[in-house]
């Protein structure tokens, strides 16, 4: 079930955030704003510990899971040297309400499952997250971009024409497939959880 969270709209130049743009990880102290935007099928997320900081994805369909596990293999080595078990680290998830959003956000949930990372996340209804930890957790995700990442703010419409074009080519893969073996799988049937979703490791539609 989703879970909706206070927001906080900026007015000024803000405070300033690191920026985690398509499609890459980042890893913050606590303490320390941590942000993307703009995901639509994309997923964003956030894995915090007040005493381990906050470990943030901006993660695409071409997001490996080798890429990921690197990422959460030098994260619970942190947690390790803090005594933090990785059943206690917390999970933050965004909901675009897009149908590939929700396949993306299931395999990402599979890959920390493997790794221990077990507790229910949350889940957030946005494309656009910032979180900050200390003693309690801080979640934004009514904000103006421009104003939050001024690191960012001059690359942003260049990023969005990169994301652009980077689905453009994951169509164009798509079609290649299409084209190759002349047919899709199956649509799924009326009250199917899941769609299918392309698999560019596999090169074919899994579930």
């Amino acid at each position: 079930m989703s879970r909706k969270t206070e927001t906080e709209t900026v007015t000024g130049t803000g405070t300033k955030t690191v920026f985690v743009p398509q499609p890459e990880i980042k890893y913050v102290k606590p303490g320390v704003e941590i942000g993307s935007f703009g995901a639509v099928p994309c997923v964003l997320f956030a894995i915090y510990h007040p005493k381990f900081g906050i470990l943030f994805g901006h993660i695409d369909a071409l997001t490996t899971n080798e890429k990921i596990e690197k990422y959460l293999k030098i994260s619970i080595k942190l947690t390790d040297n803090k005594e933090i078990g990785s059943s206690e680290l917390n999970v933050i998830f965004t909901n675009s309400g897009e149908k590939d959003n929700a396949v993306l956000r299931k395999r990402i949930i599979e890959v920390f499952n493997k790794k221990g990372i077990t507790k229910k996340p949350m889940l957030i209804d946005s494309t656009q997250l910032i979180v900050k930890v200390t003693n309690t957790v801080s979640i934004i995700t009514n904000f103006v971009p421009k104003q939050r990442f001024p690191n960012a703010s001059k690359n942003i419409d260049k990023l969005s024409e990169e994301y652009l074009n980077l689905a453009k080519r994951c169509h164009e893969k798509a079609d290649k497939y299409l084209k190759k073996y002349g047919k899709l799988p199956p649509r799924p049937t009326c009250g199917d959880k899941y769609a299918w979703w392309f698999d560019y490791n596999l090169e074919q539609w899994v579930l």
